[in-house]
């Protein structure tokens, strides 16, 4: 698993964006227009119409880029990602210990959620987001979730070597991952208690990887 191959699957399905292609330049509008509703007023009650409007189109023309509003939502999800990978980069640093590699894994991926208003939306366990996003192809769902599996095992695996099993390397991901569920709170002032959310981010991953060695129980 490369962090490049993450990419292209995720600009696959933001689509063209280039600012210097015509086509591009709207369809990065009708993004940016659907992320901002999104956020705003929630999925359901942004309508392709107040998109298209939001956008400075004809509604008839959203359909030119997007068969439906969850394909934009798709898409919009994805954009968010894919502007936030560069953050990862120096976890492919090799010169770094391991332990640290996974560390900034936690902190960054704990950032970036947090700083992302549609993941932490979903994250923080929006019903309407979560309800839409059962609707997807299941096949979709489950590639995000091998590509999260995949690069956090590598960075476990490295970080922690020994003769776990499949399952207990499974377990101890999917242990990992619950702490991503509290990215949204790092937005909250009074959670903070004075700290940044990047600074936060590094106390909660210095926790997390500080207590993942033992092998009991």
């Amino acid at each position: 698993m490369s962090l490049k191959s993450v990419e292209d699957r995720l600009a696959e399905l933001v689509g063209e964006i280039d600012p210097e292609d015509p086509r591009g330049r709207k369809r990065r509008r009708i993004l940016e227009a659907a992320s901002e509703l999104f956020v705003a007023h929630g999925y359901r009650k942004a309508s392709i119409g107040d998109i298209a409007r939001r956008a400075g189109i004809a509604k008839g023309t959203f359909y030119l880029y997007f068969e439906s509003k969850i394909d934009v939502l798709v898409a919009t999800i994805a954009w968010e990602k894919l502007r936030s990978l560069a953050a990862f980069s120096s976890l492919f640093d090799e010169s770094l210990p391991p332990r640290e590699r996974l560390r900034r894994w936690v902190s960054t991926a704990l950032v970036v959620v947090a700083r992302s208003p549609l993941l932490s939306r979903l994250v923080g366990g929006d019903e309407e987001l979560s309800a839409v996003m059962a609707e997807l192809n299941p096949e979709l769902l489950a590639q995000a979730s091998r590509d999260q599996f995949a690069i956090f095992g590598e960075l476990l695996a490295a970080a922690v070597p020994g003769s776990w099993s499949a399952d207990e390397m499974r377990e101890r991901i999917a242990a990992m991952s619950t702490v991503f569920y509290v990215a949204p709170l790092l937005r909250v002032d009074h959670v903070r208690q004075g700290m940044s959310i990047e600074r936060l981010a590094d106390r909660i991953g210095e926790l997390v990887i500080d207590g993942i060695g033992s092998k009991e129980g």
